[in-house]
């Protein structure tokens, strides 16, 4: 009979979520948020002068560390699976490697050319008088 069958088989519960590799994963992303902010933070209040610990890049850290978080749960899901969890460790050092790219070439960009410096303070530096 089919009720036999399917109250004879057990259910096999889902792999615990991985918390600790999640939660590792988000401090990276925060991390890697919160470098080039910071240092581009550093380069505009160099060039241009102003305060470098203002409450703008409290707020900007803050922010990418707060959004970083939101993928706690989601990594902690996908972490479940080793497979999947080798997948996003692996996508997670593309990015880095790639945003790490895109940093250079705007910081040695704003080396020899004062257009992409003021395109960096705009986004980090917005409140300094001399940014503008």
């Amino acid at each position: 009979m089919v009720h036999s069958d399917l109250a004879r088989r057990r259910l096999t519960p889902a792999p615990r979520l991985a918390w600790r590799p999640a939660l590792r994963w988000s401090c990276w992303i925060a991390l890697a948020y919160a470098a080039p902010l910071t240092a581009g933070r550093a380069v505009v209040t160099y060039r241009f002068g102003g305060d470098f610990a203002a409450p703008y890049l409290w707020t900007l850290l803050g922010l990418s560390t707060g959004f970083a978080l939101l993928h706690w749960p989601v990594l902690a899901v996908a972490a479940r699976n080793p497979a999947t969890a080798a997948l996003v460790r692996s996508a997670l050092q593309w990015a880095a490697v790639s945003a790490l790219t895109v940093y250079l070439v705007l910081a040695l960009g704003a080396l020899w050319d004062d257009h992409t410096l003021a395109f960096v303070a705009k986004y980090v530096a917005p409140d300094l008088a001399g940014a503008r």
